[in-house]
């Protein structure tokens, strides 16, 4: 879980996703696109977030534990 905590933070994922708050979070797709990494690696890295309840899934958005 840190290591995928720490990648995140990295790559800038967290970044672009508190920064789409206020439009209501941002899709796998766009974080994919705006990162140029594929969909499928953004996709494990978030999926293992999710279970950890460090983002909400769908539209992703950080919960208070992301945030934090």
């Amino acid at each position: 879980m840190f290591q995928v905590t720490v990648s995140l933070r990295k790559l800038g994922v967290f970044s672009i996703i508190f920064d789409r708050r206020k439009k209501g979070g941002i899709t796998i797709d766009e974080i994919s696109k705006e990162l140029s990494i594929s969909t499928y690696g953004i996709g494990v890295l978030l999926e293992i977030a999710e279970s950890s309840n460090i983002v909400d899934k769908g539209n992703y958005l950080l919960t208070i534990t992301g945030y934090f």
